[in-house]
């Protein structure tokens, strides 16, 4: 060969290509542009940009946005098909250096490569123009890689290897798709993620079950999960919560935790602590709830169907407070110390609940009838009859029905008028039940509560272990204040004021009585 002769690119001639027209361009895909100057020589640490004019340089830059090029070759798809790859310009050579106002579809004639049709040449010039002009192409670039090419990925310094069917498992976009789809001659990505976190993940895109092991695995694999846009594993680790309660960690469904209604701190501010508020700040730490574990273990069997024992009246309360904590309200209806009755000696029967006075739920205060109705209220409603009487009385929501609210009080002095005045005795309550009254009118939008309360003939009183009657206290000439063991009192409004009207008390009348009602220590 003549030393200035331009060297030539061997040609492969195969079924395809039987009349050696068109080159087959096998070694393109490790072919490195960069480095390969005019007569084929590799010079290290220059480019075509060190050598040539930019101007020149830029033309010698082989086009790849056509999207049958990308793929065909860049994709990994069988390089031989010579009908994508014909239309390629030549590898520049030493003695064919172009000016470099001239393109490339101006090379010279003696080239050697002509389009094998003019169709070809015209197909791959309006593709070029798709792609620059539209990013709709990484959808079919995406679609045209094999299901079982096999694709890097380095998570700090561990690599894992899978094929494309495995990263697309969890689509239709995640990370991993929309990256390979912007870089499609790039098949390795790395990511400074946990290479543990990652291997769980993995296993669950080849199809298999995985199961965390506590609440950090599960919360990590939550952040990775959105870190890498794989909204099915996302909605899969939501169906389970990991709670560590006081030290110890229940493993739960969220169906589970919905069988006390939908709305309690389950479902409302602990799902969206642990799913949503840390969507764009990906570390988001496991929920610790500083609670009793014992207790709440009690919680998740009546949850599951099962009935709580109650020991005493202290692991009542206990339970009470939680189901509280955890706005649990069937649950804390339920162990709410309640009694239902119906007072059917009126012309209509009136159910009635029976509540301690702090377990009384401002949420679940109705209006009464009185109030709704706009009636003017009696001077006194101890004069009135029991029909009238229930008119304005409070009522209360239980198990979704509308009952006549009684309370039950314990522990305060009751001071009743002297003979022949109003059948209206003044109440010295403790602090905590006077402020929960204030509590209840307030919710009612009532202007405040009545420090008397109005007392009735069928009353049924008894003091020192002896029953009166409610006439025989009020014609009674002794001290007038007793210590009031314990009562249940309606409760009305009257005069846009909360008033309690007493049904039933237990009292002393002197401290010798109440010495003797003392009880000793077990």
């Amino acid at each position: 060969m003549a030393e200035n002769e331009p060297r030539k690119r061997p040609r492969t001639d195969t079924p395809a290509n039987k009349d050696g027209e068109d080159p087959n361009y096998a070694f393109m895909n490790d072919f490195n542009f960069d480095a390969f100057i005019g007569d084929g020589t590799t010079l290290d640490g220059l480019t075509n940009q060190d050598l040539l004019p930019p101007s020149a340089a830029a033309d010698m830059m082989f086009s790849f946005s056509d999207v049958d090029v990308m793929s065909g070759i860049a994709l990994g798809e069988n390089p031989a098909d010579t009908s994508v790859v014909s239309g390629l310009p030549p590898l520049p050579t030493a003695t064919t250096r172009r000016p470099s106002s001239q393109s490339l579809d101006s090379r010279p004639s003696d080239s050697g490569v002509k389009p094998k049709d003019p169709a070809v040449a015209t197909n791959s010039a309006s593709s070029e123009t798709k792609a620059s002009g539209t990013t709709g192409s990484a959808a079919s670039q995406t679609a045209a890689i094999l299901k079982q090419t096999v694709f890097t990925v380095i998570v700090a310094d561990k690599v894992f290897r899978m094929s494309w069917e495995t990263l697309c498992s969890d689509g239709p976009a995640n990370f991993f798709i929309e990256h390979f789809s912007r870089n499609p001659r790039s098949r390795t990505v790395r990511i400074d993620r946990d290479p543990d976190t990652f291997k769980m993940i993995l296993h669950y895109l080849r199809g298999y079950q995985i199961r965390p092991k506590d609440e950090y695995e599960n919360q990590n694999l939550m952040n990775d999960a959105r870190y890498y846009g794989l909204k099915r594993l996302t909605q899969f680790l939501r169906q389970t919560l990991f709670l560590n309660v006081g030290g110890r960690v229940f493993r739960l469904s969220k169906d589970l935790l919905a069988r006390d209604g939908p709305a309690n701190f389950f479902t409302g501010p602990l799902i969206h602590y642990l799913f949503y508020t840390h969507v764009k700040q990906a570390e988001a730490p496991p929920y610790i709830i500083d609670r009793n574990p014992e207790t709440f273990s009690e919680i998740i069997s009546h949850l599951q169907g099962y009935s709580i024992q109650i020991r005493d009246e202290v692991h009542r309360a206990n339970l009470l407070k939680d189901a509280q904590y955890y706005s649990l309200r069937r649950l804390r209806d339920k162990l709410m110390t309640a009694r239902k009755t119906i007072d059917g000696f009126g012309e209509t029967g009136n159910q009635e609940v029976l509540l301690w006075l702090k377990d009384v739920r401002l949420a679940n205060l109705l209006q009464s009838s009185a109030l709704e109705q706009k009636l003017t209220p009696p001077a006194n409603l101890a004069d009135v009859s029991d029909d009238v009487r229930a008119l304005y009385q409070i009522r209360y929501k239980r198990e979704d029905n509308p009952h006549n609210l009684l309370v039950q009080l314990s522990e305060f002095y009751l001071y009743y008028p002297p003979p022949g005045a109003e059948r209206q005795c003044r109440m010295e309550l403790c602090d905590t039940e006077r402020q929960k009254l204030e509590s209840i009118a307030k919710t009612l939008r009532l202007e405040g509560v009545h420090e008397l309360a109005c007392m009735n003939l069928d009353c049924a009183i008894k003091i020192d272990d002896r029953a009166v009657t409610a006439e025989e206290l009020l014609d009674s000439q002794k001290v007038q204040k007793l210590y009031v063991l314990k009562a249940i009192a309606a409760v009305l409004t009257c005069s846009h004021r909360l008033t309690l009207c007493m049904l039933r008390f237990e009292a002393v009348s002197s401290r010798l009585q109440l010495n003797l009602k003392r009880e000793f220590l077990p």
